[in-house]
């Protein structure tokens, strides 16, 4: 019995420790809850979890659930032996019980070690709210809506019984960093005016709000012509999330000694089609150009990059290789192969924009590894499909990496054998950007 017992337990809270592990790290797009969940230590899900949250809640909910079971069945198996005196069976059942308590108890609290040995976040028992950093926030307390993205109807986006009385700027979004503004009609229009600080809003129940940065950054807009929807990035980011597949146009805020650069990614993760922008603002992206390969409303991801000052020397080399685990001969280092058949790409000197190498030639469908030697500065390599800088897939690589059989690059295509998957790098661009 005793023996079952812990059978039971122990692939019970295995299975749990296992769940957690694989799957905290997984997220997905978030749909509001359609029922309330208990709460937990005071704590609910979020309106919109993400499967992450999903889990995280069950394996606490199952660590309380878990102690007060063990609990009780110490609290019971104590008792039953005191009341089986006089019945050897009895007591030792009562006996398997209490060690069985006992062993539960063990197990909650060795997992609760492992996880937090492995990441503390995994067993911080209070579900809370993200830290915001950027932007405002609308009626501050319990329907609180975070705000980073210009909005041009706010009823369509928070339901029409939603009303504006109250706007707080977040820490890292001042009001001489976040300019925002807020008209009475939808689309910006009517009577708008400029939000001082914290406060009411400056026009009683608005229907739109404008949030314009003051700071260097990207900006993208939901259509051409830099106007509409916004919203303002200074990193990379794998989802769009709320502005996914809006994209019409893109601008960049600069100053003296900051000059971002992006690039546009089709898929979310930076996956797909891809589009460079160096700096240089965009009024539709639907404007075909020799490295913008993205139209209105496709974009999912971006990276951003920081361009090199004006009087800054760049230089490196790119070497692309047709077998993995490759580099030239005088560039390599434990675990590399030299003497492999390698082709160079150089970017050298004064030259601050991408230089686009054209078709890799014999090297087309062949790339297996590629090795990034950064001589003075920093160079990016972005590797396409297609010839012209064309194709469904567009890989960034900031660094060198010896395998790309592991990669989008490297692994393109149906094939049948596992171990020598198909390569498709057709095109390479080479990006300059400030170290």
């Amino acid at each position: 019995m005793l023996i079952l017992n812990r059978k039971k337990i122990f692939i019970f809270f295995s299975l749990i420790i296992f769940l957690s592990l694989c799957l905290t790290s997984f997220s997905f797009a978030a749909e509001e809850l359609e029922i309330e969940y208990p709460e937990v230590l005071g704590e609910n899900l979020s309106a919109k979890p993400i499967l992450s949250e999903y889990i995280k809640y069950i394996f606490h909910l199952a660590l309380m659930l878990g102690g007060l079971i063990a609990f009780g069945a110490l609290v019971s198996g104590g008792f039953r032996y005191m009341s089986s005196v006089g019945s050897p069976s009895a007591m030792d059942d009562a006996k398997n019980q209490i060690t069985a308590g006992f062993l539960g108890l063990i197990i909650l609290l060795s997992s609760y070690i492992v996880l937090n040995t492995i990441n503390p976040q995994l067993v911080i028992l209070k579900i809370g709210k993200p830290s915001l950093e950027q932007g405002i926030i609308l009626n501050p307390g319990a329907n609180e809506k975070h705000v980073r993205i210009s909005t041009s109807n706010l009823q369509a986006v928070y339901g029409s019984s939603f009303v504006v009385t109250n706007i707080q700027f977040l820490s890292a979004s001042p009001p001489n960093i976040l300019e925002v503004t807020v008209c009475s009609e939808t689309g910006y229009k009517g009577i708008c005016q400029k939000c001082a600080g914290d406060g009411a809003s400056p026009i009683v129940n608005p229907k739109s709000i404008s949030l314009h940065w003051k700071i260097p950054g990207i900006e993208l807009f939901a259509d051409v012509n830099h106007a509409g929807d916004s919203i303002f990035y200074q990193q990379s980011v794998s989802s769009l999330g709320k502005f996914d597949n809006k994209a019409s146009s893109i601008k960049f805020a600069t100053s003296t000694i900051i000059s971002y650069g992006a690039i546009l990614h089709k898929d979310a993760e930076w996956k797909g089609s891809c589009a460079i922008y160096h700096g240089i603002d965009k009024n539709d992206l639907s404007d075909d150009g020799p490295i913008n390969k993205i139209k209105q409303d496709e974009a999912s991801s971006l990276y951003v990059y920081l361009k090199p000052d004006a009087d800054e020397t760049v230089e490196c080399t790119v070497w692309l290789c047709k077998d993995v685990w490759c580099c030239p001969n005088e560039k390599c280092s434990e675990g590399f192969n030299p003497g492999c058949d390698c082709e160079d790409f150089d970017l050298n000197g004064n030259n601050l924009d991408p230089v686009l190498t054209g078709n890799i030639g014999a090297l087309s469908d062949e790339v297996r590894s590629i090795y990034i030697d950064n001589k003075q500065g920093k160079c990016w390599a972005v590797l396409t499909e297609d010839a012209d800088y064309t194709g469904n897939v567009c890989e960034v690589f900031k660094h060198t990496d010896p395998y790309l059989h592991d990669n989008s690059m490297g692994n393109c295509g149906v094939h049948l054998d596992f171990w020598n998957p198909n390569p498709c790098a057709t095109s390479l661009i080479i990006i300059p950007v400030k170290q």
